[in-house]
């Protein structure tokens, strides 16, 4: 991780995540650095929304919660990552670090990352799979997800 700004172990930073040729943008709370400049404890390392109308709070950070996504406003999400080209595939490690949400679409599905949190141990992350359904006049989304770890070292 990269420190960007921090103040009473409170900030901000950016991580690596080369597999999905991108860096994200970490908020951060009671970090230690200690005297060679290392990161040596912290309690708690998000990645950080775009707009917080977008993702509440509770899904960026929670890593033991049950998926619930009553508060998601999918086409809201699905517009925010259309316009501003969110998508896994697009990505590269020379772009400015990403805010989520954006999309896995390596495969054949789409899954809309919703949070993401890293401790020493391993890294956590809230997805959810969803798909426009035609329904009367407009539009419904479909939605499921999962909670879990995504990786553990």
């Amino acid at each position: 991780m990269k420190v960007l700004d921090i103040q009473g172990g409170v900030g901000n930073g950016e991580i690596e995540i080369p597999h999905m040729q991108t860096k994200v943008e970490v908020s951060f709370q009671n970090l230690v650095i200690n005297g060679n400049g290392e990161i040596c404890g912290a309690s708690m390392i998000w990645a950080k929304s775009a707009n917080q109308s977008l993702i509440p709070d509770q899904m960026l950070k929670d890593i033991q919660g049950i998926y619930n996504d009553q508060n998601l406003n999918w086409q809201n999400i699905n517009q925010h990552i259309q316009q501003n080209n969110k998508k896994v595939s697009l990505f590269n490690m020379n772009q400015a670090p990403k805010t989520l949400p954006f999309v896995l679409d390596l495969g054949p599905g789409e899954l809309t990352v919703l949070g993401m949190v890293f401790t020493p141990v391993a890294a956590y992350v809230n997805i959810a799979f969803s798909a426009p359904i035609p329904v009367g006049d407009g539009q419904q989304y479909f939605s499921m997800g999962m909670k879990g770890g995504l990786s553990q070292t």
